[in-house]
Order: structure tokens, then sequence, then C-alpha cells
């Protein structure tokens, strides 16, 4: 029997529904305080979720599955497959680089093209795979000195300027070139068309000239690497 010990009133035995939360309650606050109790250092729980965002287990496709040799080993997911995407083109003889005259490097051949990027025809780079893109671009210039001259390197994409280096043209190294390079990171799409222009407004026609160091093209060069998605 159960009793009101303000008004004396009496009830009979409480359902078995109700003890059964009680005793579940008692038993949610003993584990809670085991858990509260346990040393420092102690591992956490194996279902609790520790350390994860929302406390959800990461997708881990090759756990426990050891035995499918075609795409896990040792139970372990792998590694997302490498990318290997870009081309770097060369010149095989100097161009004339006309005054005041924005001017398209022609290239020879590429030294290295795994996706076929290579556009003999107009001596550009195609995008075949989508994704962001370092481009790089370098000349060696010859030209007649001029005080109130510049040299500029232009990559341009789709016909539009993308990057470009401009540098007074007042001095030269004699009897040699000066070099001048330009990079950028840009994002690009499938048929994408990259070029390499020069200008200069030296008052005379300059010269972009090849050089080439043992195996390494140094001069022209365009470039195209596939950096990710």
């Amino acid at each position: 029997m159960n009793a009101d010990k303000t008004t004396g009133t009496s009830w009979g035995p409480l359902p078995r529904r109700a003890t059964r939360l009680t005793v579940g309650a008692l038993i949610s606050l003993a584990l809670f305080a085991g858990a509260a109790a346990a040393p420092a250092g102690a591992a956490p729980h194996q279902g609790s979720g520790q350390g994860l965002v929302g406390g959800v287990t990461p997708h881990a496709p090759c756990k426990g599955l050891a035995d499918r040799k075609d795409k896990c080993k040792d139970g372990k997911t792998p590694a997302a497959p490498t990318v290997n995407v870009g081309a770097s083109l060369f010149a095989s003889a100097n161009q004339v680089i006309p005054n005041q005259t924005e001017t398209r490097i022609l290239f020879t051949g590429a030294v290295y093209d795994t996706d076929a990027m290579f556009d003999a025809t107009s001596s550009t780079l195609v995008v075949n795979t989508p994704g962001r893109y370092l481009l790089k671009g370098r000349l060696l210039w010859s030209y007649i000195a001029s005080e109130t001259a510049h040299r500029r390197l232009i990559i341009e994409v789709n016909g539009l300027d993308t990057a470009f280096d401009s540098q007074p043209a007042e001095d030269r190294a004699t009897g040699f070139g000066v070099s001048q390079d330009v990079s950028t990171i840009v994002r690009l799409n499938e048929g994408d068309v990259i070029e390499l222009n020069a200008y200069q407004n030296t008052g005379a026609d300059a010269t972009s000239v090849t050089l080439s160091g043992g195996q390494a093209v140094l001069a022209p060069q365009l470039q195209a690497e596939w950096l990710a998605p």
C-alpha cells in the first residue's frame, strides 16, 4: 500500500509498468555514474562515437572484407586513384615578335602530353579533363633595349587574358636574352583553349629564342598541370 503523508489518502499497489520504468531509470543513472567515475585516460566506450561529428561512423567500404582481393587489401579501404594529366610544349626554332603586335608563340611539339592536349595546328593546349590547373609560360627574349619600352608575356584561355607578366625593356644581357615567366592556377572546363602570347614595344622586332639544357627544354615553354577536380 502507498499513502500520501499530507492527506492520509491510501492507494493500492503501483501498476507494474510504472515499476519497470522506475527500475530502468535507476539502471541508466548507475551507468552514467560509472562512466563519470572512469579513470583519466581510459579508452572511451566503443559505441560512444567520441571524436566523430554527430556520432556518425565514417564510411569504410572494405571494413571486414579482407577477402575481396579485387578492391580491398587486409580489410583497408583503397586509396583514391591518382590522376596524371598534363602537358609541356616546346619550340625548336626562333620566332620573330613584331613591334607593338601581340603574337602567339608557336610550338613544335610536346615534351610530354598525358591527355592529348596539344593542338599542333593552333599551337595551343586544349583541356580534355576539367579541373583546377597550374599554367606556366616562359620566354627567352632578344631585343633592342629601350628605356621607355616594356615586354609582356600573357597566358590566354579562350582568347581572354588569364595571367600576364610585364617588365621594362630598358636593358638586355649582352650576347644573351632575358628570361620572362608567367604562371597562374585556374579552374578550367573541357574544351577550354590555352595559349601563350608575347608583346613588346621597343620600336623594332624582337625574337623568341629557343633554349635547351641537357634533356630539358627551357624556353619557350607552355605547361598545364591538372591539380584537382
